[in-house]
């Protein structure tokens, strides 16, 4: 008999699957509601959890997990939770918690660059 092999599925891939699947639901929720603006809002934030991806295979750049989960976690935060669920309004905090975390992104990905600079500096 032979085992079954299961594939190892990073944090990465499993949050990016989960928040788009729940993007997808809520874009055909505003499909349905005839929301087209707020339509576009869920396919534009599926082609942003895309980026990771793009410089993955595009530049070779990987991203550390961690990065990465802020990535997606930030955008689905900001995109679908701030402007369709009305966070933004109402939670008073909602925007100051977005501000503050997109600075820390912000910071982590230029000393990411930075340190990717360096290493191909010294081969």
């Amino acid at each position: 008999m032979r085992k079954y092999e299961v594939k190892k599925v990073k944090a990465n891939q499993l949050i990016r699957f989960i928040l788009s699947l729940l993007v997808v639901a809520i874009m055909i929720r505003q499909i349905f509601l005839k929301d087209w603006f707020l339509m576009f809002a869920c396919f534009y934030t599926l082609v942003l959890f895309s980026i990771p991806r793009i410089f993955d295979k595009k530049f070779n750049i990987k991203f550390p997990i961690a990065i990465e989960i802020t990535i997606y976690l930030f955008i689905f935060a900001s995109e679908i939770m701030g402007e369709i669920g009305e966070y933004y309004i109402n939670v008073s905090w909602w925007d100051d918690l977005l501000h503050f975390t997109s600075g820390m992104l912000l910071v982590s990905v230029g000393l990411f660059f930075i340190t990717l600079v360096e290493k191909s500096m010294r081969n």
